[in-house]
């Protein structure tokens, strides 16, 4: 079992966490990718080395999502050197996963074969800003995907190696990647399975580097860009029918060339925001008119039952518009631009039989590999001067003295570390 742990300026908690780790079961294989951190942390991913994990390194903060990639990278090339069929937990580098609960993530993703997340429950003393975001979230989740999911912010997550290159070609580089791998899982009918884990909070949340405004920005996206992409298309619309009307004088044919052009303009549009390229255009076109059909049907007999029991027309069609609105993403999201089950099955196949070079591609010249305490690691190259990966050393055996020297912060940095030539 691998576990990855990405961090971004962490404290004595993390080597202490990865010599638990190792203490508990000696055969874990811990990767540890210090996203940017600095130089003032270079001790503490120094006796994460030492307590034995391996590190990869890079100057400037990439953010979370990158920081997994760099790392789900690194674990396939090893896995498919070896020839391993093995699983990958992730787990947080703040202490809010227990020793316990990652065993049991990874257990259950080893013994299934399936992804697993190790979801909260959400009880007794949850910050507030988790507790509302997470609630929003699950809800937004559930109407694009159908999949009532309790926890879609949970960084305990366990994933078979043969899923790595899928995970891989997921975008996003901070906090949104997550729920986009949740997003690429639900859509091409990855199977998961959800395991209860404990809910730990420190008072304040000090270590976490989540932005509120930012990051709950970039994790709405899907639902923003829909929303822009129906701003648009009303737009066009309302321009539209004053137009032609002002030029024909009618007003039936401009109402219906201009439905017809921003409807066009919209699904075209939404073709995107769903990354629906693969999908049959035939299909999803023929898809997409019959949900409009159905919108229109569903907003005039909700306008007509609400207004019959005596609300007034204006209150009514803000209910009913809302509603429908939000009918529309689910049914795109789930319907129109889903893969079809023949489709999702050829991934599925595809990912399982991928090769270790292929899924390094996107990040191995972005990459520069620190690898504490390993002064001998040097970089090598082949005749005609290729570029050969580095292989990185065993780590060395767990040292509790050298945990226990910490500072809170680690800012006594006297330990050496050598920076691995970026291959070009």
């Amino acid at each position: 079992m691998y576990v990855l742990i990405p961090a971004y300026q962490p404290d004595a908690r993390l080597p202490r966490l990865i010599l638990e780790l190792h203490r508990a079961d000696p055969s874990t294989k811990i990767v540890v990718v210090d996203d940017g951190s600095g130089e003032q942390y270079r001790d503490i991913f120094e006796a994460s080395h030492t307590a034995g994990a391996q590190v990869i390194s890079y100057e400037r903060n990439r953010g979370k999502g990158y920081a997994l990639r760099a790392g789900f990278s690194y674990i396939h090339e090893q896995a498919q050197t070896l020839g391993l069929n093995d699983c990958v937990v992730t787990a947080d580098a703040d202490g809010q996963h227990t020793l316990n609960d990652i065993f049991r993530v990874g257990r259950t993703c080893t013994d299934t074969g399936t992804s697993v997340l190790g979801v909260r429950e959400f009880v007794g003393h949850v910050p507030a800003r988790s507790r509302i975001g997470n609630t929003a979230t699950s809800a937004l989740f559930w109407l694009a995907t159908g999949w009532k999911l309790k926890d879609t912010q949970t960084g305990l997550r366990a994933f078979p190696v043969a899923l790595l290159p899928a995970l891989l070609e997921v975008q996003g580089d901070r906090y949104e990647y997550e729920l986009r791998v949740l997003l690429h899982l639900a859509k091409f009918r990855h199977p998961v399975t959800q395991i209860s884990i404990e809910t730990i909070y420190e008072a304040g949340n000090p270590t976490s580097h989540f932005r509120p405004l930012q990051d709950s920005a970039r994790i709405w996206a899907p639902l923003l860009k829909f929303a822009a992409s129906s701003g648009v298309a009303t737009v066009i619309d309302y321009v539209l029918v004053l137009v032609l009307n002002a030029l024909t004088g009618a007003l039936f044919l401009p109402v219906i060339a201009a439905r017809m052009v921003s409807a066009s303009v919209n699904f075209a549009m939404n073709r995107r925001v769903f990354e629906a390229t693969g999908v049959p255009l035939r299909r999803s076109a023929l898809r997409y008119a019959a949900l409009a059909v159905a919108v229109v049907a569903g907003s005039y007999t909700m306008l007509a039952v609400l207004t019959g029991i005596g609300m007034p027309l204006w209150i009514a069609k803000i209910i009913a518009d809302t509603t429908m609105y939000l009918v529309s993403y689910s049914a795109q999201s789930r319907y129109v631009f889903a893969p079809a089950q023949d489709q999702s099955t050829k991934v599925a196949r595809h990912e399982s039989q991928a090769q270790a070079h292929s899924a390094a591609q996107p990040q191995a010249k972005e990459l520069e590999v620190t690898v504490a305490g390993a002064a001998s690691a040097q970089p090598s190259k082949q005749a005609g001067n290729t570029p050969v990966k580095p292989v990185l050393p065993t780590p060395a055996a767990p040292s509790m003295s050298s945990i226990r020297s910490l500072n809170p912060r680690g800012l006594n940095a006297q330990h050496s570390s050598v920076t691995l030539s970026r291959a070009s």
